[in-house]
């Protein structure tokens, strides 16, 4: 299969509380959509020196449930929900809900498109509401989408290589990919700020 770029881009907006995430990985859909669905999560979802994901479950079908649980920060963390929608290997629907911060839960939807070489995924996270919260999880999602091209499209070394990756890429400063959308700037991290910046990001919505 052809190689193609892995690197991932995520943007955020704060004003409507929603993520647009895309990387291109060189695998097919029906592959990268079992690497959604499986305990292969525990290897890609999270930020290096940040949190983690330790134990994954989930009833792959409509009104099936996952949960998932790791360390954040060194605390520990438990996110859960439902299954929406299920469509493999084109589209991925679930709420998505921190047990222990109350509010409502969010929305994941996973679009996955056929391209040469592979396969480009596109995942769209609504309903946050405090802002912070949309700008972290947008970083995180950026960061573990390039876990998983890395892994997937290689198929080669280990997955601490991925994340050797990942962690080069986050180093000392924020991606200039992961940018946020609001009329001032917000911090990723206490030591972070993005630039603002109205980006153009495609959606699958079919």
């Amino acid at each position: 299969m052809t190689s193609i770029p892995g690197a991932a881009r995520a943007v955020a907006d704060l004003h409507e509380g929603r993520i647009l995430a895309s990387v291109e990985i060189a695998s097919p859909p029906e592959r990268v959509f079992e690497a959604l669905t499986s305990k292969e999560i525990i290897d890609w979802w999270g930020l290096p020196g940040v949190f983690d994901t330790r134990e994954w479950t989930g009833d792959i079908r409509r009104g099936g449930r996952w949960r998932a649980s790791g360390l954040v920060r060194g605390q520990p963390y438990v996110l859960e929900g439902e299954f929406l929608e299920v469509q493999p290997p084109i589209k991925l629907v679930h709420t998505w809900q921190r047990v222990d911060v109350p509010g409502a839960s969010t929305i994941v939807t996973y679009y996955l498109e056929a391209i040469a070489g592979g396969t480009r995924l596109t995942i769209h996270h609504t309903g946050f509401v405090p802002p912070d919260a949309c700008a972290n999880t947008c970083q995180g999602w950026e960061a573990s989408l390039e876990q998983l091209a890395t892994a997937l499209s290689a198929r080669r070394g280990t997955m601490s290589t991925a994340r050797g990756r990942a962690q080069a890429k986050l180093g000392t400063s924020v991606p200039d990919r992961a940018s946020v959308v609001a009329d001032g700037l917000w911090p990723f991290t206490s030591a972070r700020r993005v630039a603002v910046e109205r980006p153009s990001l495609r959606l699958q919505t079919a």
